[in-house]
Formats: structure tokens, sequence, C-alpha cells
């Protein structure tokens, strides 16, 4: 893919390495004893999915055996990929969109469902993921509609917004006055 922009390790014992193009999320690894795989009997494990999320900008993963990531695009969109394997080899990768949150920096999965969305273009959140859609007659409820991420072309979407932490920055414009006139 020309246009890749992240690589995220899998840890053992899957292994490899997931390569998240602009329009492609393939999943690379090379494995001894593998068909195809020339001389040395070791061939080149290679799964893809197309995607249509904007521009990958955080990833985090969800499970220490690195079957599951959460990716964020440069429109505040948190995705799930999943790596469907059985312990030693891939055999197909999903994508689901879950919902908007801030556009993401970092993404930190701390546990039962709940990720801390660190940003530095807006405010940072703490969020929930739910197993099923939130529907979409609680964002009209009052209070609630700022807390439901939506999803695709409408109804509830799977992240609820806990607590948002202020962004400070960036700050763009400021001056340093030396009072003491110490230098």
């Amino acid at each position: 893919e020309g246009g890749s922009s992240l690589i995220i390790p899998v840890p053992a014992p899957v292994g490899g390495a997931i390569l998240v193009g602009e329009t492609v999320i393939v999943y690379l690894n090379k494995h001894s004893g593998e068909p195809g795989g020339g001389a040395g009997g070791g061939g080149m494990i290679k799964k893809a999915i197309a995607t249509t999320c904007a521009n990958i900008m955080a990833c985090g993963a969800v499970d220490r055996d690195g079957s599951r990531y959460l990716l964020s695009d440069s429109a505040g969109m948190m995705h799930l990929l999943v790596l469907v394997h059985d312990g030693t080899r891939v055999h197909a990768l999903k994508m689901e969109a879950l919902g908007h949150t801030s556009i993401a920096s970092s993404l930190s999965y701390l546990d039962n469902g709940v990720v801390y969305v660190g940003s530095a273009y807006g405010d940072s959140q703490l969020v929930r993921l739910h197993a099923q859609p939130i529907p979409s007659a609680a964002a009209a409820l009052p209070g609630a509609g700022a807390g439901i991420g939506t999803r695709g072309g409408g109804g509830g979407g799977y992240v609820e917004v806990l607590e948002q932490f202020t962004n400070l920055g960036p700050i763009v414009d400021f001056v340093v006055v030396d009072l003491d006139r110490h230098g």
C-alpha cells in the first residue's frame, strides 16, 4: 500500500504486523512451513480488508493476544479491527465502526469496555464501549445527546462518553514578560 501511515505489531504467538493504508488494512506474517513459500518452505501470509474511513490517526490494543484493536480516524470515528485467528494463524480481518469521539491522538483501553481517548485536537474523553448499539431514542433524552456516538447513517452507536477533559491547547499566541528583568 503506497499511502501507508501506520504499522501495528501483533504479539506472539500469532505474530506479524498490521499495515494501515489509505484504502486498505493488511495483515502480514512470514510463517515458516506455509505452502508456496519458496526454497525455505516459508511463505508470506497476507490478509486484507478494504476501508472507507478517513486517515487513521491513532490505534490501541484491546487484548493482550493482539486479536482486537481500536482505531480512530481524522473525522473522529472510532473503529474496532478484529483479527480472526485460531491462536497461531490469522484467517480473516473484520472492521466495525463504533461511533464518534474526539479526534484521537492516543487510545488506551483501560478495562471493562472503558477507553481513554487522548486528543491534541479537542477535548480528551473517557468513553464506554457497549456490546449492543445504544438506541437512538436515548439521544433524544435531555442531556444524553452529547454523550452518544452516532454510527454511520443514523441510529445508535456503541460509544458513550462518560467524561470530557478540557483541552487547553494549542496555545497559538502568547507573550512572555520578564517582570523581574532577569533576562
